[in-house]
């Protein structure tokens, strides 16, 4: 496999692929190289998985592999992304055993292919949509119970622990709980799908802003029973975010975590 690519285009992707520093769940994530572009389908955790797709027209140039081909990105990999390319175009390669990066004018740099974990690829279809790709199975996308076109600014400015997203058939909120305080932000929708139904979800509000730090502008959010799609498509790419809900279960651990902590210097004091 070879392309060439401008370094932020490239980072930017591998960074979307398994999350920036606020949003990384997962010390490696897979991508794939395809005839029609590189497509990401993987599992960041349990809860959280990312799609993708990014068109031929995403790089300067793309060598059409003849086959799909798997590839992990690791940290070795993101540590010498993150080291910074002059050149406006790098060349990105795989041989046999490594990732080769190179500048017109510079030396190469290599680092070592590791072995793709087939764990971490989802079983889903990646289905085109007016909103970005949807995960899909047996031919059928999800169904959702609401999709709504949201600016991502009051999300992003709240602090809190956790998040309820509150949809009442006309207005978006965001109850938000920090200890025994509540209080609500009323989001504006841009677009609405027709057919959306009211609906009430409970997110850890952090998870939530690290994956919707990946995007710049407005993002569709599709809600169903089990949680949230965060999407964005434009003509290069599509990037898509799955966030699972926080159950009751998840929230009582949570907060007898919470409660565990406040109380073992107290204990330690005593004993």
């Amino acid at each position: 496999m070879k392309t060439q690519i401008t370094p932020i285009r490239l980072k930017n992707m591998l960074v979307a692929s398994f999350g920036n520093k606020k949003a990384q769940v997962s010390d490696a994530a897979i991508i794939q190289f395809t005839p029609e572009g590189v497509a990401v389908n993987c599992q960041l955790a349990s809860d959280i998985y990312v799609l993708a797709k990014y068109n031929k027209s995403y790089f300067n140039e793309y060598q059409v592999p003849l086959t799909n081909e798997f590839l992990m990105i690791t940290k070795a990999l993101m540590d010498e992304i993150d080291t910074g390319y002059t050149a406006e175009k790098i060349n990105f390669e795989t041989t046999d055993e490594h990732i080769v990066i190179s500048e017109p004018s510079e030396g190469r740099v290599r680092v070592q292919i590791e072995a793709v974990d087939k764990s971490k690829i989802t079983p889903f279809e990646l289905v085109n949509t007016e909103v970005g790709i949807v995960p899909g199975l047996d031919g059928k996308k999800s169904s959702f119970i609401a999709q709504m076109l949201v600016s991502t600014d009051k999300f992003m400015k709240v602090k809190a622990e956790n998040v309820t997203l509150v949809f009442d058939g006309t207005e978006f909120t965001l109850e938000l709980t920090k200890d025994l305080s509540d209080r609500t932000q009323k989001v504006t929708i841009v677009r609405l799908l027709p057919d959306a139904k009211p609906f009430r979800l409970e997110f850890i509000l952090a998870t939530l802003q690290g994956i919707l730090s990946q995007f710049t502008g407005d993002v569709w959010l599709g809600i169903n029973e089990t949680g949230v799609c965060v999407s964005q498509k434009n003509a290069d790419y599509s990037l898509t975010y799955l966030l699972g809900r926080l159950t009751e279960k998840q929230a009582q651990q949570r907060a007898a975590e919470k409660a565990k902590k406040k109380t073992k210097p107290t204990e330690e004091t005593t004993t």
